[in-house]
């Protein structure tokens, strides 16, 4: 096997456990239990509710329950971007990236300046093999300083999937650095 070729899987494996250790520790911080409230229930607890019900179902890794409950707070708040951007999460990690890039887009032309919707983007167009916008996507995360070391580790797979062996190894590198 060539020397780049087991750089690129070394980079690779160890970038990998490095970017899932570091999301596994932010969230194995449970959620509290939402309580409701005593008396009448206004629009925004409602609201309130499903967000918090959908979040906490999208890091127990229950997705259809995630995508109903942030479906509800979405319809009940359609201005407010993160919320779109968590239900385009929800269907890209169920398996629905098309729907889920769809709904991040959404959240994008709401609120065009947070870095993590765009690298939500990459992450669904990643799952389409649209590698181009992928790409593109990251690019624009990493101009408004988002999460960098899995935006590098993304932009390495990108590469190694095209066989761009040696652009693999420098953003391999650079998510391993950061």
């Amino acid at each position: 096997m060539p020397k780049l070729v087991q750089r690129v899987i070394l980079l690779a494996a160890l970038g990998a456990v490095l970017i899932n250790g570091c999301s596994q520790e932010r969230e194995s911080t449970p959620e509290p239990e939402w309580q409701p409230p005593e008396g009448p229930v206004s629009l925004d607890l409602d609201w309130e509710r499903f967000d918090r019900k959908g979040r906490f179902a999208l890091r127990q890794d229950n997705y259809p329950e995630a995508i109903q409950m942030l479906h509800r707070a979405s319809d009940l708040r359609p201005e407010f971007a993160p919320g779109w951007e968590l239900l385009g999460l929800a269907y890209t990690m169920a398996g629905r990236p098309g729907v889920g890039a769809q709904l991040i887009q959404k959240a994008i032309d709401l609120d065009p300046d947070q870095g993590m919707f765009y690298v939500h983007l990459g992450k669904a167009l990643m799952d389409l093999t649209d590698y181009p916008r992928a790409r593109e996507a990251y690019r624009r995360a990493l101009d408004l300083g988002a999460e960098r070391a899995k935006i590098h580790y993304d932009l390495g797979l990108i590469a190694e999937r095209r066989d761009r062996l040696h652009d693999a190894v420098r953003h391999f590198e650079r998510a391993i650095d950061v």
